[in-house]
């Protein structure tokens, strides 16, 4: 497996509860439904840590202000 990028670790709360259960009934249907390898696996579950990280650590309000400020827009 190649070396990846280390996600940041997420703050606990009911929201990342509510994500975590969704798509872990997501994942199960995957793997009920379809043969995957090790490999495969872990890519999915990367993945969707990344889509997650990426969902519930977006960027701030301060820094969308900042962004179109720039930019203009």
């Amino acid at each position: 497996m190649c070396e990846r990028e280390k996600l940041p670790k997420l703050e606990t709360n009911g929201k990342l509860i509510n994500f975590q259960e969704e798509i872990n009934g997501v994942i199960e249907s995957l793997l009920e439904e379809n043969e995957l390898n090790i490999t495969d696996i872990n890519n999915l579950i990367y993945a969707v840590a990344t889509l997650m990280t990426q969902t519930l650590n977006g960027p701030s309000k301060e820094t969308k202000i900042e962004e179109m400020l720039s930019t203009g827009k």
